[in-house]
């Protein structure tokens, strides 16, 4: 299962930056899962594990949702990085 805990580090010197509106569902997940876009613009996007190694890279559609296979993932976290947004991931 893949489980993602909303996550967004914050920056003293610098208020009001924007958030990306993403969506990640069924939260955990085994075989595959959404990452729905609600955002206005398309949003870059990039899934790692926890030794950095990128999984997965992708632009996020407008207003959209993606399908992301992890049926072949190991189990343990997984770190979802947007525009402004960071979501972790955690495959069981």
């Amino acid at each position: 299962d893949v489980f993602f805990d909303l996550h967004t580090p914050g920056l003293t010197a610098v208020q009001n930056l924007p958030q990306a509106k993403i969506e990640i569902f069924p939260n955990p997940a085994s075989d595959f899962f959404y990452l729905k876009n609600s955002d206005t613009r398309a949003l870059p996007a990039r899934i790692s594990n926890v030794a950095g190694q990128i999984i997965w890279v992708g632009i996020l559609p407008a207003q959209q949702h993606r399908k992301i296979d992890c049926a072949n993932w190991p189990s343990g976290p997984y770190f979802l990085q947007t525009t402004n947004n960071s979501q972790t991931i955690l495959r069981l």
